[in-house]
């Protein structure tokens, strides 16, 4: 899951790349979607507002805006900077804005100036942004706030049964690692190690390889927790890395946070893709889906999905050279 998503746009491309007129309709899912949070306006002014650290994924953007102008629908590309909040609304230029597409996360807040004058529009009602502007959406402390033993009780009361089992089954065991010590009789709620529960989580640079099917990676708020850039995979590092890893993790601990995951490893597939020259062969990899739903009446549905087939000796499945892009028929 998550609150700010890239490859709409590619995806919408690659969709009418292989499928042409069959494709899953994206870019007008997509406008539908942030129009329907103006409904009293026929033709809502929306931007999609890119900040400096995601300008990767601008010209995906700035293609389906133009897809989208072709259309006749009002919607247009613009970096943070650009806007301006006046008492009366949010401008893009002289033209007062009714939809924000927030392409940026919320810990960059020190870079996007205006983040705080464009919170304060959203609170006075004078303009609609998406995704929401929510902190637990975009920070991976929750998930081990999930897990934490003295809140059970607390999602139980909270959750429906089949949300709760649907939850404990599709977010792996989260622990967070936190150095504070423990009286020496006191036990971790975490992994074993040779058998025997922890006193501290420095009792993790002692764990065997079979015992560190195990990632460490920072939580949200910090400028190294996106794009992979602080994972580190127990059962694939060295001895002497996981265990600077983990004691990394315990000394800069709270800047950032950093919590501890059980790594299943995606399981290895064959698909044919192309080569350079045009002709396909067979590919061993893993595989990555990214779906893509938009609310359409109330009801949020499933328009479109990015696969992304990594070469099978890639244990993290994130971006790379190397890796192939292709659409899902749904």
């Amino acid at each position: 899951m998550d609150s700010v998503p890239g490859g709409i746009g590619l995806t919408a491309f690659l969709e009418e790349l292989y499928f042409s007129e069959c494709s899953n309709g994206i870019p007008a899912a997509f406008y539908a979607s942030l129009a329907s949070l103006c409904p009293e306006r026929n033709d809502p002014s929306i931007a999609l507002v890119i900040s400096e650290e995601s300008a990767i994924y601008r010209p995906e953007m700035e293609w389906l805006a133009e897809r989208l102008g072709t259309a006749g629908q009002n919607l247009k590309v613009a970096h943070p900077n650009e806007l301006e909040v006046r008492s009366d609304g949010v401008f893009l230029g002289d033209e007062k804005q009714d939809v924000l597409y927030r392409f940026w996360e919320l810990f960059d807040y020190e870079e996007v100036a205006v983040m705080r004058d464009i919170c304060s529009a959203v609170e006075q009602g004078l303009v609609k942004i998406s995704p929401p502007m929510r902190t637990f959406q975009e920070e991976k402390l929750s998930l081990g706030l999930f897990w934490h033993k003295r809140l059970e009780g607390f999602w139980r009361e909270n959750l429906s049964k089949p949300d709760f089992k649907l939850l404990c089954k599709i977010i792996p065991p989260t622990w967070i690692l936190d150095p504070a010590d423990l009286p020496p009789s006191a036990v971790l709620a975490g992994p074993t190690i040779g058998g025997a529960p922890m006193n501290s989580w420095g009792d993790l640079a002692q764990a065997s390889r079979k015992e560190r099917e195990l990632v460490v990676k920072a939580s949200g708020f910090h400028e190294t927790a996106w794009g992979s850039r602080s994972v580190v995979v127990g059962s694939d590092a060295s001895g002497d890395e996981w265990r600077k890893a983990i004691e990394h993790a315990l000394a800069t601990f709270p800047e950032p946070v950093q919590v501890l995951q059980e790594f299943r490893k995606p399981a290895r597939l064959r698909h044919e893709v192309y080569e350079e020259s045009g002709k396909t062969e067979s590919m061993e990899g893993r595989l990555r889906l990214s779906p893509y739903y938009f609310v359409k009446n109330g009801e949020a549905r499933l328009f479109g999905a990015l696969a992304t087939f990594c070469p099978a000796d890639k244990k993290i499945i994130h971006g790379m050279k190397d890796g192939v892009l292709l659409p899902c028929v749904i």
